[in-house]
């Protein structure tokens, strides 16, 4: 059967009152989770993208009515909430198959994630909530804590082979021990490295910050940046710091241990050497990647979303491994998109659909095309683009990938932002910031 996607609008004309009562809710319950507008997949660079041919139709109303998802043609649809662009060349495509294989009609409801955070809300006050919603993996905890989207428990112990998902992925799908999502895909962080820097220099490339410190002065000396990071005043600067408060040994909940400012001061160190430039502070996830692409940094840590850039722009041989090594070990941030079915959708028709993207064939299929980490390690496992460098890089920190705060992360975040600018610009020692990030955090209720 021919595809009949189609790209729903969204729909506006909900009265002013509702709006500000929806937007309050949002952001009493859900901002502390997650990520900004400026930042997707949970990472930066896929949000600022327009609704594809917003005109085709206008989203179709979820009610507890039999018919709602019928058409007069007798045509079962489903309303789907999309977060990607269209440049995601294996999920759109993978829903030509859906319909093609099923006869469903996907109705795709194209909105950056963003502007999903406050559009859901919304939706859910004016009774319109797509059927089903590809949402952040942070964000799964806040929507069914508000009553947004539905339990699945029941639907994923019957049909679903648990036992094969990355633990830590499944983590992100629970609220109260139930399930409230199903994984879409997952990512990470890992390190980028410029290869003809490190030949050029004649150094190892380091699996520890020591090491990375060790090299150091030999790589400033040939006129490079040793390391770049984003540590501006969004998100992504948070997203990259877990691997390196993870990896010191410390957690969010004891920022001014020993631990964590062990790793302050090694940021610090490379600042006051010369080493980072101090314009770190003013990047984003997006303007890191393009001092790597330029040539100006021997090391980056992105994750695998940025690959299409980085084979597009980068005119050198680079490389993608472990994010060296802190006092406590390896660690990384995992990151990643899950499916939800909200509350006024028909859960099985709905279901269909979570579970075709979750089927190991079309996993697999679409992960490849669109640089995603399979959120099942045995479609990793037996995934030989996955299995080979760039990607074999980002599917070996799964195994150190560490689930993000699920209350409150904007405050966390904004502490975490603080804490590191603070030490970068000079204005406080690792030890001083890490205090008052840690005071910050204690006041959070």
């Amino acid at each position: 059967m021919k595809s009949k996607i189609k790209k729903a609008v969204r729909k506006e004309a909900i009265i002013a009152i509702v709006i500000a009562l929806a937007l309050s809710l949002f952001l009493t319950a859900c901002a502390g989770n997650g990520q900004d507008a400026t930042v997707a997949d949970p990472v930066p660079g896929d949000t600022a993208v327009a609704d594809p041919t917003p005109e085709d139709t206008t989203a179709a109303d979820p009610a507890p009515d039999d018919t709602v998802n019928v058409t007069e043609d007798g045509e079962r649809v489903i309303t789907f909430l999309l977060t990607h662009p269209i440049e995601r060349e294996g999920i759109w495509s993978s829903l030509d198959m859906f319909t093609e294989e099923t006869g469903i009609i996907v109705e795709v409801i194209n909105v950056p994630l963003g502007e999903s955070r406050t559009q859901i809300p919304t939706w859910a006050m004016g009774g319109t909530l797509p059927d089903v919603l590809n949402i952040d993996n942070t964000d799964t905890f806040n929507w069914a804590q508000m009553g947004f989207i539905a339990d699945l428990s029941d639907l994923v112990e019957r049909d679903v082979e648990l036992e094969f998902f990355f633990e830590s992925v499944l983590e992100n799908q629970l609220f109260e021990d139930r399930f409230y999502s199903m994984p879409f895909y997952a990512n990470n962080l890992a390190m980028y490295y410029n290869r003809e820097i490190f030949d050029a220099v004649g150094v190892e490339l380091p699996t520890t910050l020591d090491e990375v410190l060790a090299i150091a002065p030999a790589i400033s000396a040939a006129g490079y940046d040793v390391f770049g990071i984003a540590a501006g005043s969004t998100t992504d600067t948070t997203f990259q710091q877990w691997p390196f408060i993870w990896g010191s040994g410390a957690d969010w909940t004891d920022l001014d241990s020993p631990q964590n400012i062990g790793q302050l001061t090694f940021f610090q160190t490379l600042v006051e050497n010369g080493w980072m430039s101090v314009e770190v502070t003013t990047y984003n996830a997006g303007d890191n990647a393009n001092q790597f692409t330029a040539g100006h940094v021997a090391m980056i840590v992105d994750g695998p979303w940025r690959l299409p850039t980085i084979v597009e722009n980068a005119s050198f041989e680079w490389g993608v491994t472990m994010i060296p090594e802190g006092a406590g070990g390896f660690s990384t941030v995992l990151g990643g998109h899950n499916l939800a079915i909200s509350t006024t959708a028909d859960r099985e028709l709905a279901w269909e659909l979570v579970m075709f993207f979750n089927r190991p064939d079309i996993m697999q299929r679409f992960c490849e095309i669109d640089n995603y980490v399979p959120a099942r390690w045995d479609v990793a496992a037996a995934s030989q683009v996955m299995n080979s460098h760039p990607m074999s890089g980002f599917v070996g920190m799964m195994d150190y990938a560490v689930p993000m705060p699920k209350e409150n992360y904007m405050e966390i975040s904004d502490a975490i932002i603080r804490m590191l600018q603070s030490v970068l610009l000079g204005q406080a020692t690792p030890a001083e910031a890490a205090s008052e990030a840690a005071a910050s955090i204690e006041l959070i209720g």
